[in-house]
């Protein structure tokens, strides 16, 4: 098992808007995630991915909790873009985790986002019908694997490929995830110089076509980054974008 220093707690504020016009029936597919945060192996830095995959038969366990405030809300266009109500006042997730290395290059993992709470108005500004309430649940399973290309010991900066594999265990309902499944690929560059660490991530997610009124939800892309200073064993101050 790979030591754990220290805990990490994270709160994230996320916002996606969906242009309406006022008082129209609202098509909503809500089978799509809004979930945009993965707690990273021990190699990672939060949410950023590793570049590094630890010895042979190391293994990791890792869990995160958070609460968002308006992860989807309706906007009136009107040449400027205002605020009128949220699709989802509030939402509490989890995500429980395990990778595993199985050579000194590659490593398996595997993710569970949990759904523990999202909560709206029954009736919303702009939306001619009452809502439906939102169900927890879990989220899509994700399965993936990650491959250490370079290490710094061979170049300047470490280098590693992954991919994941979302699993529709969520059955595509209440914004929990997508059908019938996505992959995400992406490239982590990183570099340990004393006690200061910075990772890159870049990457591109391949999903289903969904459209939320005038907002259309389709393949992304991504880039991350990551830096943190150990200021004493075990303990490190972070910094995501």
């Amino acid at each position: 098992m790979t030591p754990a220093g220290a805990g990490l707690v994270v709160f994230s504020i996320a916002c996606a808007s969906a242009m309406t016009a006022v008082a129209q029936p609202l098509i909503e597919p809500a089978d799509v995630s809004l979930e945009r945060w993965t707690l990273a192996s021990d190699a990672g830095l939060g949410a950023v991915d590793g570049a590094q995959v630890a010895e042979r038969g190391s293994w990791d366990v890792g869990a995160w909790l958070g609460a968002v405030d308006d992860p989807l809300t309706l906007v009136e266009r009107d040449g400027i873009h205002q605020r009128v109500a949220a699709l989802i006042d509030s939402r509490v997730a989890a995500e429980l985790s395990y990778a595993r290395s199985m050579t000194d290059r590659l490593e398996l993992r595997v993710g569970l986002p949990l759904m523990l709470r999202q909560r709206r108005p029954r009736m919303v500004e702009g939306v001619a019908e009452p809502l439906s309430p939102l169900s927890a649940g879990l989220g899509d399973l994700r399965v993936g694997a990650r491959f250490a290309l370079l290490t710094q010991q061979e170049a300047r900066v470490d280098v590693a490929v992954g991919l994941d594999l979302s699993l529709p265990t969520s059955g595509g309902e209440d914004y929990r995830g997508t059908q019938p499944l996505s992959a995400r690929t992406f490239v982590a560059v990183g570099q340990t110089l004393g006690g200061w660490r910075w990772l890159v991530n870049a990457g591109w997610t391949a999903k289903p076509r969904s459209q939320l009124a005038r907002l259309r939800l389709d393949d992304e892309l991504e880039l991350r980054a990551a830096a943190s200073w150990r200021f004493v064993d075990g303990w490190r101050l972070l910094a995501q974008s």
